[in-house]
């Protein structure tokens, strides 16, 4: 079947998330109704229904019981529906996002290999960055068009110089580092600690927001050089962290834990 063009894509990387966040949104609602009325339907269903009820475990009960319809709740009857289409419609989405990027070469030999960058976080990636690696020639020229160059917050009335929807895209992808046990992770967590020793009165979103932001240009820096480096074009010395009291070079075979 014909995929489309990195263009088409991106437009369906969108949707998908857009419909996630709507399951994900609905989803919470069936899990607060049946929280609030956990004492009149605990009466209603099977021992090892009550059972989870009882134990407050409000959101294992609806997806073993009230998704799969096993339990039929008249009040949320609709709203489960509407789950379950979206929850389809994601998984059609999700099957047609990873075919596109499945076979390009920067995701068969670096970002499969890379734990916390699933098929549409690669997606968005080839889409969104292959072409401009192509022409930055420094890796402070993709961080700039990511966002992620210093100065660069969003101002009332100011035209922005980097693009949004890029933007977005890196802070999902240093979301999902800190989400596995992975490389990001753990440079996420040093960082961490060393910003909350060196600024102790950030707040704690501050100290979060700061680390994520620095795991992200690292491996930004790992994908422009390992591009670049596929299309025979020079790269400069790999990022330094001198974070620890001895400067490391973060190199893109450091992410690559999957093999």
């Amino acid at each position: 079947m014909e995929l489309g063009s990195g263009r088409d894509i991106r437009y369906l990387i969108e949707n998908f998330y857009d419909i996630q966040k709507l399951r994900i949104e609905t989803y919470n609602r069936i899990v607060c109704y049946i929280k609030e009325n956990a004492e009149r339907i605990k009466e209603e269903v099977s021992e090892s229904a009550k059972e989870l009820i009882e134990k407050k475990k409000y959101a294992e009960f609806v997806k073993k019981y009230v998704l799969t319809e096993k339990i039929n709740i008249s009040d949320v009857k609709n709203l489960v529906w509407y789950h379950n289409q979206l929850n389809e419609t994601e998984k059609g989405l999700y099957k047609r996002i990873d075919s596109w990027s499945r076979n390009h070469p920067l995701r068969r030999e670096f970002l499969n290999h890379v734990k916390g960058i699933g098929a549409v976080l690669s997606s968005g990636i080839i889409a969104w960055l292959c072409d401009p690696i192509l022409k930055a020639d420094k890796v402070s020229q993709l961080w700039s068009y990511c966002g992620l160059a210093p100065n660069q917050e969003r101002r009332k009335g100011e035209k922005v110089s980097y693009n949004p929807k890029v933007k977005v895209l890196c802070w999902k992808i240093g979301q999902s580092f800190i989400k596995f046990r992975c490389f990001g992770r753990r440079l996420y967590l040093d960082f961490r600690a060393y910003i909350e020793k060196r600024e102790p009165e950030w707040s704690a979103l501050h100290h979060h927001n700061w680390a994520r932001r620095k795991v992200t240009k690292l491996f930004l820096a790992a994908v422009w050089e390992k591009w670049r480096r596929m299309n025979d074009l020079p790269v400069s010395e790999p990022y330094a962290i001198s974070i620890l009291g001895h400067a490391e070079k973060v190199r893109p075979e450091d992410w690559t834990e999957i093999r």
